[in-house]
């Protein structure tokens, strides 16, 4: 007699519930299960530490130094950002072009493009498209 016999025997017998059965049942046939929201949620807590310590350093530090430096970091900064990202970009097109990545074309690039959080997800729920 196997363990999930043995569970299906006591589900009937009434010793546990439907819900332990589909809980015990699972963990015995060690079913895959999803930690992509808790690997985010960390994903997401580091990168929100490392800029609140960026921020953090900065205030301490980069503000006795002059606003003609501080000028010059923050031009330097978005010198490299534009640099990156025309040295990567696909030339444009008049046909249809393919998207680099998958990052690229989704729903949280059109949030931060377009700043129309609502309305997007609206129109998404709705099943209007984008």
């Amino acid at each position: 007699m196997t363990t999930l016999d043995r569970l299906d025997r006591w589900k009937a017998g009434g010793v546990i519930s439907a819900d332990q059965h589909v809980l015990l049942r699972s963990l015995v046939r060690q079913d895959r299960f999803s930690l992509f929201v808790e690997i985010s949620a960390l994903l997401y807590i580091g990168v929100l530490s490392v800029v609140g310590g960026l921020v953090w350093t900065f205030r301490d530090y980069v503000v006795n130094l002059g606003d003609a430096v501080i000028l010059s970091i923050l031009g330097l900064l978005i010198a490299v950002s534009f640099y990156y990202c025309f040295s990567r970009g696909v030339p444009y097109d008049h046909d249809e072009v393919e998207s680099p990545s998958m990052i690229s074309d989704g729903p949280a690039t059109r949030l931060t493009m377009t700043g129309r959080p609502v309305a997007i997800a609206s129109r998404q729920t709705l099943g209007k498209g984008s």
